[in-house]
């Protein structure tokens, strides 16, 4: 009875790990796919002004935001209960629908935050938020306005996904390049919770904007514990 027993146990170790892998490795190769496609759409918040000239807001508050951390385990990230309260920031991207002034189309802008993060238990936290510019005027039109920190008093959260869990550990880095748009490589780690077996995934995207380094020491919303 003891023998068949370990065999049991075994045979419910063997099941339960397999269905682990085929979960994460679901979930890993979604995420990745999330950012990158995510990252693809960056862009400048600007003006299309007629009959045929394009502002644009190049602000570092509207780069392509993400940790100076190069890995963040998931024990040092903020411990938040629910999706739509980001954990610790590694990655943040602004997506613009521009505003057009003048002739016969006049439309506001408006902007996505897409934002990325790392909560304490584990899980990889994709928000959203919105946030509509009122129409802007001459001469500077949509370069005026600015975007320190999300989530914040003027943008709406529209979307909360939980895109991966039992992360381990997520790895932010910046691809080795002299060229001002520079690849972004985001390395997520899952750990099996019941043993030692892991299993990663890594999303290399280019932004359409430069990047910007948030601190993960002093920066609130980027920060580490």
């Amino acid at each position: 009875m003891i023998g068949l027993f370990g065999v049991f146990r075994g045979g419910q170790q063997v099941g339960a790990q397999g269905l682990w892998l085929q979960k994460t490795v679901t979930e890993l190769r979604n995420a990745t796919r999330h950012i990158s496609t995510t990252i693809s759409r960056s862009s400048y918040p600007s003006t299309i002004v007629f009959p045929g000239t394009i502002v644009e807001n190049d602000k570092d508050d509207f780069k392509a935001h993400y940790s100076s951390e190069p890995c963040i385990e998931a024990s040092r990230a903020k411990a938040v209960a629910a999706k739509t309260t980001p954990g610790t920031q590694f990655l943040r991207v602004t997506e613009s629908i521009p505003e057009q002034s003048g002739g016969a189309l006049t439309n506001n802008a408006i902007l996505y935050y897409h934002v990325y993060s790392l909560a304490r238990d584990g899980r990889l936290i994709y928000n959203r938020y919105q946030r509509n510019i009122p129409q802007t005027v001459a001469p500077n039109y949509i370069k005026d306005i600015s975007q320190a920190a999300v989530p914040s008093g003027d943008t709406t959260l529209v979307e909360s996904v939980e895109l991966v869990t039992d992360v381990a550990s997520i790895g932010v880095s910046i691809s080795a390049t002299t060229a001002s748009i520079t690849p972004i490589l985001i390395d997520i780690e899952c750990a099996w919770p019941r043993g030692k077996t892991r299993r990663s995934e890594r999303a290399v995207a280019l932004p359409n904007v430069p990047t910007f380094q948030h601190n993960a020491t002093t920066d609130a919303d980027w920060r580490l514990n």
